[in-house]
């Protein structure tokens, strides 16, 4: 049994906790016909705009309500991301360049919007855009009601080529944009994303029996006679039940690692592998992601993600830590698996100071362009740049709303368990 000893500490962000899947995206849509509606004049002044944006808006969920809302205070918004170091605005209209600076300020320190260092608002670049927010959102509205997410592989509002990226099943290019064409979309908003499907199949296991446990470490649970199934255990976190004032340590994995998705059953897991006399045995699956009807035949969730709440002493769970391989790989092939030391997780969000209020800053919604690593137990440590901020996707008959996309490299039946930044 390996046994980590107190490493010095590597600050990151994480992004997300329960949402995961390679993984952002953001959404831009609207009801448009060849020629596009011109944009509806601002409803405030430039200064009640950003006095709505210091106060109101505070219950947005994910990057696209966010950037939803920002669009209600500055119509011709159409998202940011990242080019390199340098964060890019898209805007219909760039004479609003200084009062969208000011909403992003603003919409910063309440860390709804997310940066990557502290002067990236004032140094971004303004790139005009030729479809704004709700044009693009409507379009990606007219599409999932036209085919349900039932037929949809994958849609995103890509704010990076500002057009609406989708993928439906059985379906051909030119018959789907002439359809979208009868709708009264312009199908120069579309981008129709036949990308090659297939997938990566170096595949190698890791990790051996490792306490205190931290993020990154295989597990595995008892899956039928000489079956087992194995995962990675995403992060350790603490949560304090329903009636009950004392936290409790349980981690985060992905729900398809338990034996029925959508359904708590009480998984029972093990780390590194499981044997029958429960040696090995960390914890009970006690929380998951239910699954939801959204449309025809259209079944939905909010993230792959469950909760585990551990069987171990608090001395044998280290929280808020990931382990830190002896390489971190940012091409198409496996990372390191050898544990060196461990990531320190500072925050969901930012780990920077806030330069406005004093604060630190950031949120759980990283723009396009961001990079970020994974640790998991298959393929180790990868690095790859964020392409999508909210992406919805079809996997088998269920369609994974809102989930983050990363350009790195992932085999087959891998799903991230954490991602996040240093």
């Amino acid at each position: 049994m390996k046994h980590l000893y107190p490493p010095p500490c590597v600050q990151l962000k994480i992004f997300s906790s329960y949402k995961v899947v390679y993984i952002a995206f953001l959404f831009f849509y609207a009801g448009c016909d060849n020629d596009l509606p011109t944009i509806r004049p601002q409803l405030h002044s430039a200064e009640e705009n950003i006095r709505l944006a210091k106060t109101a808006g505070l219950d947005t969920k994910n990057i696209d309500e966010e950037f939803a809302y920002i669009a209600e205070l500055v119509s011709s918004f159409a998202g940011y991301y990242y080019d390199k170091d340098r964060v890019i605005i898209q805007l219909k209209d760039p004479k609003q360049k200084n009062e969208i600076k000011a909403i992003l300020k603003e919409r910063f320190k309440l860390k709804k919007v997310s940066f990557s260092k502290q002067n990236d608002i004032e140094n971004s670049a303004i790139q005009q855009a030729e479809y704004s927010f709700k044009e693009l959102k409507n379009i990606k509205s007219q599409i999932v009601s036209k085919y349900s997410y039932s037929r949809i592989r994958f849609i995103d509002i890509n704010e990076k080529i500002n057009k609406v990226e989708v993928f439906v099943i059985n379906q051909n290019k030119d018959i789907f944009l002439h359809e979208m064409n009868q709708l009264g979309v312009n199908p120069n908003a579309l981008y129709f994303n036949e990308a090659n499907q297939t997938e990566n199949t170096l595949l190698t296991n890791l990790n051996d029996k490792v306490r205190p446990t931290l993020g990154g470490l295989k597990i595995e649970r008892y899956a039928g006679l000489f079956s087992r199934k194995g995962c990675t255990l995403g992060i350790n976190v603490l949560y304090t039940p329903s009636g009950s004032i004392t936290a409790q340590r349980a981690f985060i994995t992905n729900d398809h690692c338990t034996d029925v998705h959508g359904i708590v059953t009480g998984s029972v897991f093990h780390q590194h592998s499981y044997n029958a006399f429960n040696t090995n045995r960390v914890g009970t699956e006690l929380i998951n992601s239910p699954y939801f009807n959204c449309g025809p035949a259209s079944t939905c969730v909010n993230s792959d993600a469950a909760l585990v709440r551990y069987s171990l002493l608090n001395s044998e769970v280290e929280i808020g830590k990931i382990a830190l391989t002896n390489n971190v790989s940012n091409g198409m092939s496996n990372g390191g698996h050898s544990i060196i030391s461990s990531y320190n997780i500072v925050s969901n969000g930012s780990s920077y100071p806030n330069p406005f209020n004093g604060s630190t800053y950031g949120s759980s919604n990283p723009p396009v362009g961001i990079q970020v690593i994974k640790v998991g137990a298959t393929t180790g440590a990868t690095s790859g740049n964020i392409t999508n901020s909210c992406y919805d996707f079809l996997i088998g008959n269920t369609t994974y709303l809102c989930q983050v996309k990363v350009s790195g490299y992932s085999g087959p039946g891998i799903a991230v368990r954490q991602l996040f930044k240093i």
